[in-house]
């Protein structure tokens, strides 16, 4: 049965068409080509129209079709050249192209071997609108098993440069008093995001309670550890990876932890570090307290371990003299202990070396003076940058070093020492 479009004495203007093979006419508008639901062609287009209850008639419809026992009320097929359609609709502004309805099953059914199913144009309004007010079905949804494909795909060709964290164009915008996007899968959702005037994922919100980003990782616990005792971190609720900061925070404060904070490289403060309970450095090898100072004869004559005093120059120079008063310290790190703090470390400035003021250290130590045993005094000698026992308390007053920990019988050595000048 082949349908008129309606006479209409004053026929509206239609814009051109924008699908290859069909011609706008006011009214009804047929595709051109073989249009079926048996696979038939011929000369002139073809509807075919189940004569079932028909729907109450749409006011200026240009065909009403109603179908019942499973049949389509209109079914397009193409079987001409690529490009033509088997059901095409236009509308003035205002109205609707192509309307569906139905109590159950499908309003729309579109079926692609490998085209596209549906496809939508729109050149300054929706180009595509669903809405669902059931509260047990989803308003679109979509299906696929291609495994390099996405059940739905958005894409957007805008070539606008929005300010810094201001996106415009979007791919996908959802809006929801809920959540917005919900994600359930391995994993849930993935983002490859690259701009380089903008972020990759942007999140905004104006609850107090909650976070712009919310991740959460609900794993059990597992604790594992290096040889030397390192945690070795799993199960992350965040991770994140950069060239440059991989995590960065701006706010008052930029960053709060509930838990333990391991940091396995180094610590960058530029301003003051505040602690409330007790600062614990669980080193074995951190020793003591030291202090980086200028040195007159260069790090070469000053290594680990060398008693320095002060020299006329206000820098620091091995000791050459017994109970020499102008006595400093120890320049710390010899063996295998190490500073646990250093101060005022300047860098490139190779010309300095720190010198233990507090704790332990080990010490050069010369025993040809008198046979040293744990506890006794030390001072300085005459053996270049060598300790040695103190024989003399009254000639040993401000030049003490201080005290041995380990015994040294005869010869040099290095000696563990608790540095306490006086």
């Amino acid at each position: 049965m082949s349908a008129s479009p309606p006479e209409d004495q004053n026929p509206s203007p239609v814009s051109p068409s924008p699908v290859k093979g069909v011609e706008p006419q006011p009214g009804l508008l047929p595709a051109e080509g073989p249009l079926n639901t048996g696979g038939q062609s011929g000369d002139e287009p073809q509807f075919i129209l189940h004569p079932t209850p028909q729907p109450p008639p749409s006011p200026g419809a240009s065909v009403n079709a109603g179908s019942a026992n499973n049949t389509p009320a209109v079914s397009g097929q193409v079987i001409g050249p690529e490009g033509f359609v088997g059901v095409a609709g236009w509308a003035l502004p205002g109205g609707v192209a192509v309307y569906a309805s139905t109590q159950s099953g499908y309003g729309v059914r579109a079926e692609s071997v490998d085209g596209t199913a549906v496809q939508a144009t729109s050149g300054s309004g929706i180009a595509i609108s669903a809405s669902s007010t059931s509260q047990g079905f989803d308003a679109v949804v979509a299906e696929t098993s291609a495994s390099g494909h996405a059940a739905v795909s958005a894409t957007n060709t805008s070539s606008q440069n929005p300010p810094a964290n201001q996106p415009t164009g979007f791919g996908v915008w959802a809006s929801s008093n809920n959540a917005a996007i919900y994600g359930q899968g391995s994993p849930a959702g993935y983002f490859n995001g690259q701009s380089a005037a903008t972020d990759a994922i942007f999140a905004v919100t104006g609850s107090p309670g909650h976070a712009a980003v919310s991740a959460n990782n609900t794993a059990p616990q597992v604790t594992n550890t290096t040889p030397q005792g390192a945690l070795i971190p799993s199960g992350f609720g965040v991770w994140a990876s950069s060239n440059n900061a991989a995590i960065y925070g701006r706010g008052n404060p930029a960053g709060y932890f509930q838990g333990d904070v391991h940091v396995t490289g180094v610590h960058h403060c530029y301003g003051d570090v505040r602690v409330v309970g007790d600062l614990l450095l669980v080193n074995s090898s951190s020793a003591d307290i030291a202090e980086d100072f200028d040195l007159e004869d260069g790090p070469a004559n000053a290594e680990p371990g060398t008693v320095l005093v002060i020299h006329p120059t206000g820098k620091l120079s091995a000791c050459t003299e017994p109970y020499d008063t102008r006595v400093a310290g120890v320049v710390s790190g010899a063996g295998d202990l190490r500073p646990a703090m250093v101060l005022q470390r300047l860098q490139h400035r190779p010309d300095r070396s720190p010198l233990a003021l507090v704790g332990k250290a080990l010490c050069k130590v010369d025993a040809a003076f008198g046979g040293i045993a744990a506890g006794d005094l030390l001072t300085t000698s005459a053996t270049p940058g060598h300790a040695m026992k103190v024989a003399n308390r009254t000639e040993a007053v401000g030049a003490i070093l201080g005290k041995a920990l380990h015994p040294l019988d005869n010869g040099c050595g290095l000696v563990p020492i608790l540095v306490s000048l006086r």
